[in-house]
């Protein structure tokens, strides 16, 4: 007998089992690893850590930083309204105080409160029945209209004695 003839992997020698392959994350799109990327230099990674900082700051501390700068430069006594108090004319002090943050999460999420739609609905009811010629289309607009009216009326009062809806 041949000296591999006995051998149980046969005359060529032992079966090697081939590699497993890589995972598909690891591999490029030929189906090979990506080249290996070249260390960060200090001033990249000083630059990375920079970005991070940045978007981690709050916007408080933007619109700070922001102000600041305009009061260091002259900007903001310039402005017409320097040195007075702001005029509240959105409805603040008529709010009670603690709906106010609520109402302002809500204002600037671009949600209007039920009671502001309810008052769009009476414009627009109003506008439809000033226009209709039909008497029994009017008749039929006033009575949704003063069921609007009503509902609004109750929702606000309930609102000013308990606070909530």
């Amino acid at each position: 007998m041949t000296a591999g003839a006995d051998h149980p992997a046969g005359p060529a020698g032992p079966r090697r089992r081939p590699c497993p392959p890589s995972p598909p994350s690891q591999q490029g799109l030929s189906g090979t690893p990506p080249p290996a990327r070249p260390p960060l230099t200090r001033a990249e990674l000083r630059a990375r850590e920079q970005e991070r900082l940045q978007r981690l700051r709050s916007l408080d501390e933007q619109i700070g930083d922001a102000l600041r700068a305009s009061a260091a430069s002259g900007e903001l006594q310039r402005a017409p309204s320097w040195g007075r108090p702001m005029a509240a004319d959105d409805g603040f002090d008529a709010t009670p105080p603690e709906l106010r943050m609520p109402f302002k999460i809500l204002k600037d999420a671009g949600v209007v409160p039920p009671e502001v739609e309810l008052m769009q609905r009476i414009a627009a009811l109003q506008a439809e029945h000033d226009a209709a010629s039909d008497p029994a289309a009017r008749r039929d607009l006033l009575q949704r209209l003063a069921e609007l009216r009503q509902l609004l009326a109750m929702r606000i009062e309930r609102l000013r004695i308990s606070g909530s809806l």
